[in-house]
């Protein structure tokens, strides 16, 4: 639960996005008694560490952005704003969000597999399996 917890605060899923929540949860969850998500808790704890870090970019890079004093549009193209959280009103970024390409279902998932997180995600997986298969599984007491 701590770990599901900490994951919800980390992402903003349904709760405000805070950071330091989400490690606590992190923490709780790989400290338990069962130690069942210790493994789990470890991994997350380091992605969280890399989101943190990639939010603060972003929030400089945005603030930036509307230091240089332009506008908010590129080729006449009215760059979209946030519209809620700490960063409400800053201009996201250039990028896919202003094509206005209507794509389907089919081209998102492939547009996803061809990417170089698939192989990361992959082998991340694999390892993780294979971790968890040269633990030693604890004995019941009956």
């Amino acid at each position: 639960a701590n770990f599901n917890l900490g994951f919800l605060y980390e992402w903003g899923l349904g709760v405000k996005q805070d950071f330091p929540l989400a490690k606590r949860f992190y923490d709780l969850a790989r400290d338990s008694p069962s130690g069942e998500a210790e493994i789990a808790a470890k991994i997350a704890l380091f992605a969280l560490k890399q989101h943190e870090r990639l939010v603060k970019y972003f929030a400089e890079y945005q603030d930036w952005f509307q230091s240089t004093g332009k506008d908010n549009s590129v080729a006449g193209q009215q760059i979209p704003t946030m519209a809620e959280g700490a960063n409400a009103g800053h201009p996201v970024p250039p990028g896919p969000l202003l094509k206005s390409n209507a794509r389907t279902k089919t081209d998102v998932i492939i547009k996803h597999l061809l990417s170089w997180e698939t192989p990361v995600i992959l082998i991340l997986t694999i390892l993780l399996w294979r971790t968890l298969q040269q633990r030693p599984t604890p004995r019941r007491n009956r």
